[in-house]
């Protein structure tokens, strides 16, 4: 789309008092950054005026990127700040979960499950738009999270929060709102497709098994042999058929079923792999994040990333985005009216799973090939031993 028609396009698009307007008011509180079709531009930036538009526009610009963090002053941010001088500027930070996907019927069926999650966590401020190309982008305002969480500044969970809520609600969505039966698989009230189809148009696997008790993800069981000592209580894994121990005894043959990192023995469950469908972009964010504004342009397509109700999310056509069709009656991201701290029960149930899914280390042991001598006992142990 870097041909001239499309930059008369964009000018004559972004030009539109209704189109200034509109990525001004969202840049509040916003860095801002420009992109000339496929290169971005300096960063920070901002948007502060209706005429900044134009005369990026005039600059061939071809769309209008913003942080989902807000801060105090977006123009002193610097590159290579420290943790405590990004936390001391920012001022909250915005849940944009970024839902692409290849297949544009499941791109919409997808976000209408998200939104279901969201929605079943009490959450009433979410707002939906058009990413402008393949896609949704989702948004919870940060009026709906606590100012505090566990004696920490909501501002500064930054981007470990929406990161840890986005992980989340991928597990949600798998265990909650996707049913798996013999030959098919439910997505909630909206869809049911066979397996086969599904396959057609993956590439990923379409199944995970998780861990009934961590609720991790698993592989399979599988069978083991083990091997351990009846003198000195070594323990070791091969595949030989008999296997003496370094204190000199033939060692006892066992065949275990390997357990999943949490220690349970118990058969994995089998769910639908989501991430085979989508990719949830806000997992890997990293400070300074950008997305698209609400009713920029895209590149590829020429159509606007245009707000829209949550609850059309599945009638959605992208001609609603052409540029000399849309309405502007609605915004993205929307700050008036959410009520404060709807999103604390979200927020808490996110840190807490995501601590779930941290590694656990799991130690083994060997025993001591020599005794140790009596005279390295504690004293309570030496007493003991010289009786009554």
């Amino acid at each position: 789309m870097g041909s001239p028609l499309f930059f008369a396009q964009a000018l004559r698009y972004y030009k539109r008092p209704e189109v200034m307007e509109a990525l001004v008011r969202h840049a509040a509180d916003r860095e801002v950054s420009v992109h000339f079709n496929d290169t971005f531009g300096k960063r920070p930036d901002m948007l502060t005026y209706p005429n900044d538009v134009l005369e990026f526009a005039k600059r061939r610009v071809t769309s209008f990127h913003c942080s989902e963090e807000r801060w105090r002053d977006p123009l002193a941010i610097k590159t290579g700040a420290s943790r405590r001088e990004m936390d001391d500027l920012r001022t909250g930070w915005d849940l944009v979960l970024d839902i692409d996907c290849p297949h544009w019927e499941y791109a919409k069926l997808t976000t209408h499950l998200f939104i279901t999650a969201l929605q079943q966590h009490g959450i009433t401020s979410i707002t939906v738009k058009f990413s402008g190309n393949k896609g949704f982008h989702i948004g919870v305002p940060f009026e709906a999270f606590p100012q505090e969480f566990a004696a920490q500044q909501v501002k500064n969970l930054f981007p470990e929060a929406p990161r840890a809520i986005a992980s989340y609600l991928v597990h949600y969505v798998e265990e909650k709102l996707v049913m798996v039966r013999e030959n098919a698989i439910d997505f909630a009230d909206a869809k049911t497709a066979t397996v086969d189809e599904l396959k057609a148009l993956l590439k990923d696997e379409l199944f995970i098994d998780v861990c009934p008790s961590c609720k991790k993800a698993r592989k399979r069981a599988q069978k083991e042999t083990i091997y351990a000592c009846p003198s000195c209580g070594r323990t070791q894994k091969s595949n030989e058929e008999y296997l003496r121990c370094a204190c000199g005894t033939i060692m006892e043959r066992f065949v275990a079923t390997n357990a999943c990192a949490c220690g349970s023995n118990a058969a994995p469950i089998r769910s639908f792999n989501i991430r085979s469908l989508i990719e949830v972009d806000t997992i890997l964010l990293a400070s300074r994040h950008l997305f698209r504004m609400p009713y920029s342009l895209h590149e590829k397509s020429g159509l606007a990333s245009v707000p829209i109700a949550p609850e059309r999310v599945l009638g959605f056509e992208k001609t609603e985005a052409r540029s000399d069709r849309i309405p502007f009656t609605m915004s993205f991201l929307e700050r008036a009216g959410v009520p404060r701290g709807e999103a604390a029960d979200l927020l808490g149930r996110a840190l807490a799973h995501e601590a779930q899914l941290q590694p656990t280390e799991r130690k083994t042991f060997e025993a001591p090939e020599e005794a140790v001598p009596e005279e390295f006992f504690p004293p309570c142990i030496q007493l003991i031993l010289k009786g009554i």
